[in-house]
């Protein structure tokens, strides 16, 4: 990875490309998918051994971290 010097725009060449979100709930979570809409993609909404579980990742490419 090639660094410029601190404070070039350039300094930072790395990206996060997704965050992976994987909630588990003794409650429904296809409320809060529903609100999150377009923002998320779902990969997986529906229960797992008694919980309601939700498997998300996020649509937008995030700033560096």
């Amino acid at each position: 990875m090639r660094r410029g010097r601190e404070g070039d725009p350039g300094e930072r060449l790395t990206h996060f490309l997704n965050v992976d979100l994987d909630i588990y709930s003794a409650r429904n979570l296809r409320p809060l998918v529903e609100c999150l809409g377009s923002k998320v993609r779902v990969l997986y909404l529906g229960r797992e051994r008694g919980s309601y579980v939700a498997h998300l990742e996020n649509c937008r490419l995030l700033p560096d971290g």
